[in-house]
């Protein structure tokens, strides 16, 4: 069967909306639309998955692919069992993988790819320590990135899966770890409204590094409003992140740098939602927070050169008063420093 027998398929199946979706969706993984083309088992696929919408989705294919009689069952039940031969098949791709650092190059290794992460979840009963073992052996996410498009449909508790990974996965990874989550939604046949869900669901809790890069990887898949409407979502439900702008940089106990890191974070999600003045005073806050720090690392300095240099002390404290206007404790010590500089000049 060919690609347009497929298209003509889908969109009479199904209609113009929901058509629309399962095409793009199977678009978005190069491996499904690869499968698709060549043509070879799509004819099967089609006289099993019917008009059924729940069966439309790459990794009941990739399960097709590896055996036509695999989706017959409900593979994110952890408690179906797989034929032993699969297992050892899945396994073998997986160290194969990994052993040569080639990512899958058909749906099928893909979906074996997808079934070994199935049996990680079986053999342990959780997700815990997942990261680690998608991050074996050499930090090379981009081995997972077909299966993960896969995954939802052969894993069982995907949502439990994406949040390990939110919570557990190294600041190094966090970028390619975020491209996994969203590409897994957008390979996922859906309308607008509940890949947005899905999406705002994952990532709403999330570090503003993994929301700040899954907006950033968004913009190849969706339109900007949309883009921006999960950007306002993400702001909303957390509330401290507007309030990290109302506190003052000297009373901040977290390190300098990291404070400055997060206010541009913050200005970025303000940015994406359309916030423009907020991305503002984002961005002000950040250029108060570098300036606290160096006022209070010159302040330090000014009190030495006090000892060997007064003239230098001076000038070094009129440094930090115009670096820190607003600090009534450093015009305090200022004028300590004069009253004392005074007296000892006098006394000359």
């Amino acid at each position: 069967m060919s690609a347009e027998s497929f298209l003509r398929e889908v969109m009479d199946r199904f209609g113009s909306a929901q058509g629309r979706a399962i095409i793009s969706a199977f678009r978005n993984e190069r491996l499904v639309w690869k499968e698709i083309e060549q043509g070879n088992r799509i004819s099967g696929f089609l006289q099993f998955a019917q008009s059924d919408p729940a069966l439309w989705q790459p990794g009941v294919l990739a399960a097709f692919v590896v055996d036509p009689g695999l989706p017959h069952q409900n593979l994110r039940d952890s408690m179906v069992e797989i034929p032993q031969a699969i297992k050892d098949k899945a396994s073998k791709t997986l160290e194969t993988i990994r052993l040569t650092g080639l990512e899958p190059s058909s749906l099928e290794e893909a979906g074996l790819m997808a079934l070994s992460l199935r049996q990680y979840y079986i053999a342990k009963q959780s997700w815990a320590e997942v990261a680690e073992f998608l991050a074996t052996p050499r930090n090379n996410l981009n081995l997972w990135l077909a299966a993960f498009a896969c995954a939802p449909a052969l894993t069982p508790q995907f949502t439990d899966l994406v949040q390990e990974l939110l919570q557990t996965t190294a600041q190094a990874l966090v970028p390619k770890t975020a491209e996994l989550i969203v590409h897994a939604v957008e390979c996922t046949p859906a309308d607008p409204d509940t890949r947005f869900q899905h999406l705002a669901d994952a990532f709403e809790h999330a570090s503003l590094d993994f929301q700040r890069v899954c907006l950033q990887i968004l913009e190849k898949y969706e339109n900007k409003r949309f883009v921006e409407r999960l950007a306002a979502n993400f702001l909303a439900a957390n509330p401290q992140i507007e309030e990290r702008k109302t506190l003052s940089p000297k009373s901040e106990s977290s390190p300098p740098y990291e404070m400055v890191q997060e206010l541009q974070k913050i200005a970025f999600l303000n940015r994406t939602a359309g916030q423009k003045e907020a991305a503002l005073e984002a961005i002000q806050k950040a250029f108060e927070a570098l300036n606290a720090n160096q006022a209070r690392l010159m302040r330090e300095l000014a009190f030495e050169l006090e000892k060997t240099d007064p003239e230098e002390a001076r000038k070094t404290w009129e440094e930090v008063l115009r670096l820190a206007p607003n600090e009534p404790s450093y015009k305090e010590e200022y004028a300590e420093f004069l009253l004392v500089h005074l007296k000892l000049r006098d006394m000359k």
